[in-house]
């Protein structure tokens, strides 16, 4: 056996030191005339000894026998030659029988082999497919070039090519490199060819059809044949993974910003080894410089204001639950002051162990608040008190202590006992109801014994806490009208009673002087006009500059107004699209102008229903063209334009032909189908400004403006062409329809249009249908 370069590739014993081990040309020579056997002559060079040689091809196998006899013996007496003839005869047969077997055995191994190879080959490839992207042997040259050596079937999903392509035209692997990407991941080609060092890269693939993927490409360079640089390596689509680092980056990066906005710091309590981090921001709160040492807890136990140090015990032998926690506590700042925060976490535990995270607030300002409130309430003349669902009190100010309890707490005592058993008890149970059924206010007189019995009369008002939730709490003010200073009592009661009114009023309030400077302000106007700042601070703004921060604010367009008696009615769309309504009422005193109360809703909502229900009335439900009664509406407008000699027009009338059929063939569910391919077909031809509508069953008609009679015919039998053209397919089914088209100039009334129109379209139909008939000509 011997390859094309005439080397043997299976050869007996010694075979080399008898006949070399390359065939020689005369052997080569002999074989080539193709017969089965043949001789030839060679003088072996281990020996010397010029021999005859015979070969033959053995059957059934794919190599020769060749035997070489010496040519000194061979000439030998015949006697001598006979006499070892037998010998020789069975040594070369044992010689062949070796040889087939040994070839046999060789044969045998080589199939075996090949086939673990093919089994291999297909475990690999089986492997290879199961691994996300691409695996490939990437090689570059000295010369620069390079060349795919190998790629596996991934790289198809990958970018859509083949591996068969990708081996062919590399240079299309590298165009789809995006532009920006591409100097990059070639620049690192050639850094990690000349130090051999891996490639490693992500980059973006840009597609024909504007799609941007992200892949990461590894790769282990090392030298390979005649100096080139062999890769190993893979690539795979990172875009899901990319994508969601940019969400995780987007999103810490929200989070930052919320509690930039909020002024909040961060910290970590390490359960492990009880120390506590604070950020940047949590420290300056305290006037400290950021430190990122830990600090003990021991040590910010101290820093805690001695009196909040229970309420902080019982929270830390909580938090091994878990649950989220909120404490309100005061912290020794730099200079030795008390600081207000707020404190929430909740422990968790992860890779690092049990840690509770959290933020501090800075609630100063919040507590410094609610501390005014209290001391305004404390303060106030009036007797205040909040009343729960049960009547019994929730909260009262020092005034309502004072007088009926003696200073004593009046927590969880029934309202109904500070009457003791007076007159009017009962009216103000009704009171109360009726305060619950109409969500608004109520006011009373009546008289309360205070903490020595003695009688006083109160002048009592009544409001919700939460005028949304009518079974809430109630506010209760009152004011002792029994004492000398009864006057500025009450003046304290109108007050406390007008600021809590428009505080909690469903709407935004406004109440100016006469001189036009704003006296007090809600909540709900600030949120409706989209003003930033607190209701207090527009106290004595005037009117003008009052208007100057709504039009800076909202950008509103210019509000239309109207009056209804004294009352100015105005409505403003904001630049968000709400549209809110604004009553300005003025105020009279005995016959003098006191002021205006400005009442502000928004009425987006009722504006929008109203402007639904017009388009429901003006739409025909099923095609969503114009209805009959929005159709000669649009028509009278139309005639009275042309009655101005602005233009002419024409009216198009038009039923579909044998239209009952399909809907007793098909059903009307088809008969639907029809109508609204109709009109969108129609929506579709027809110019912008004409008019298609609907005005029963399968008639429809067509308002063609500035359309004289050549250009109304052309644009009716265009759409008449359009829908014998067209075809519907319902279950299966393919439906043709035509229609008859009637047409009439705009020259007369509504009636006398219709009927021309009409009158044309039965012509069209008597004529055969399918067909566009003009009610007259041009000049009639």
């Amino acid at each position: 056996m011997f390859n094309e370069r005439s080397y043997y590739l299976a050869r007996s014993t010694r075979q080399d030191e008898i006949i070399g081990n390359q065939v020689s040309g005369a052997l080569q020579a002999s074989m080539a005339t193709g017969a089965g056997g043949g001789k030839y002559r060679l003088a072996p060079a281990w020996d010397g000894i010029n021999r005859d040689y015979a070969w033959r091809w053995v059957d059934d196998y794919p190599l020769a026998i060749s035997v070489g006899l010496d040519r000194e013996t061979a000439l030998s007496p015949v006697t001598d030659r006979f006499t070892k003839s037998r010998f020789w005869t069975a040594v070369s047969t044992l010689a062949i029988l070796l040889a087939a077997l040994s070839i046999a055995v060789l044969m045998g191994r080589l199939r075996f082999e090949q086939r673990n190879l093919a089994w291999n080959e297909e475990r690999l490839s089986r492997l290879l497919a199961q691994v996300p992207g691409a695996v490939y042997q990437f090689r570059r040259w000295p010369d620069g070039t390079s060349e795919m050596v190998y790629i596996s079937q991934g790289i198809e999903t990958l970018i859509g090519l083949s591996p068969a392509q990708v081996i062919k035209d590399l240079p299309e692997i590298f165009d789809i490199i995006h532009p920006e990407d591409r100097p990059e991941a070639i620049a690192l080609i050639a850094e990690s060819a000349a130090q051999l060092t891996p490639w490693d890269i992500k980059f973006r693939l840009l597609f024909p059809n504007g799609e941007i993927r992200w892949v990461a490409g590894y790769a282990n360079p090392q030298p390979d044949v005649a100096g080139s640089v062999l890769w190993h390596g893979y690539i795979h689509d990172i875009s899901r993974q990319h994508a969601i680092n940019d969400r995780l980056r987007d999103s810490t990066a929200r989070l930052r910003l919320t509690i930039d906005a909020v002024h909040d710091g961060l910290w970590e309590w390490h359960l492990v080894d009880d120390t506590l981090y604070f950020d940047e921001r949590c420290m300056r709160m305290l006037g400290h410089e950021h430190d990122d040492r830990a600090t003990t807890f021991a040590h910010w136990y101290e820093q805690v204001h001695p009196n909040d140090r229970a309420s902080l015990d019982k929270v830390i032998n909580e938090v091994s639950r878990g649950e989220m926690f909120r404490l309100e506590l005061r912290l020794r700042t730099a200079t030795g002051d008390w600081l207000w925060t707020e404190i929430r976490g909740r422990a968790v535990e992860d890779e690092k162990g049990k840690r509770v995270l959290g933020t501090q607030s800075d609630i100063s300002q919040r507590v410094t608040e609610a501390q005014l409130r209290n001391a305004l309430l404390d303060n106030n003349a009036a007797a205040i008190l909040l009343v729960g669902p049960d009547h019994r009190i929730r909260l009262a100010n020092r005034r309502a202590k004072e007088l009926f309890a003696g200073g004593r707490p009046l927590k969880r005592i029934p309202f109904r006992q500070l009457q003791g058993g007076e007159e009017g008890a009962d009216d103000l149970l009704e009171q109360v109801e009726l305060l619950r059924q109409n969500k608004g206010a109520v006011e009373a007189e009546h008289p309360f014994p205070d903490a020595n019995g003695q009688l006083h009369w109160f002048s009592i008002h009544g409001t919700l806490l939460d005028a949304e939730r009518p079974d809430g709490d109630i506010i209760w003010t009152l004011i002792d009208i029994t004492e000398r200073r009864q006057m500025e009592i009450a003046l304290s009661a109108a007050r406390v009673r007008l600021i809590e009114v428009i505080k909690h009023f469903p709407g935004g309030v406004l109440l100016e002087n006469a001189d036009g400077k704003i006296l007090v302000v809600n909540q709900a106007l600030c949120d409706l006009f989209g003003l930033e700042m607190p209701p207090d601070s527009l106290t004595g703004t005037e009117r003008g500059r009052f208007y100057q921060l709504l039009d800076l604010q909202s950008e509103a367009a210019p509000p239309e107004e109207r009056r209804d008696g004294n009352r100015r009615i105005s409505e403003l769309i904001m630049a968000d699209g709400r549209t809110l309504q604004i009553n300005q009422i003025p105020i009279r005193i005995k016959d003098t102008d006191a002021g205006k109360l400005w009442i502000v809703t928004d009425i987006t909502e009722r504006r929008e229903h109203e402007r639904n229900l017009e388009r429901l009335a003006a739409t025909d439900p099923l095609t969503g063209l114009a209805n009959r009664r929005a159709f000669l509406q649009g028509m009278e407008r139309e005639l009275r334009r042309a009655g101005q000699g602005l233009a002419d027009g024409a009216l198009l009338v038009l039923d579909l032909d044998h239209f009952k059929s399909i809907n007793d063939t098909y059903g009307h569910a088809a008969g639907d189908k029809v109508l609204i391919h109709l009109a969108q077909l129609m929506r579709s031809m027809l110019r912008q400004n004409d008019i298609a509508g609907r005005l029963g069953g399968e008639e429809f008609a067509v308002l063609l403006p500035d359309a004289g009679h050549e250009r109304a015919l052309a644009i009716a039998e265009r759409l008449r062409l359009a829908i014998e053209r067209s075809a519907i397919e319902h279950e299966g089914s393919i439906i043709v329809v035509t229609a008859s088209i009637g047409l009439a100039s705009l020259q007369g009334e509504v009636d006398e249009i219709f009927t021309l129109a009409d009158e044309a379209l039965y012509r069209a139909k008597n004529e055969g249908r399918n067909r566009t008939v003009y009610a007259a000509n041009p000049d009639g």
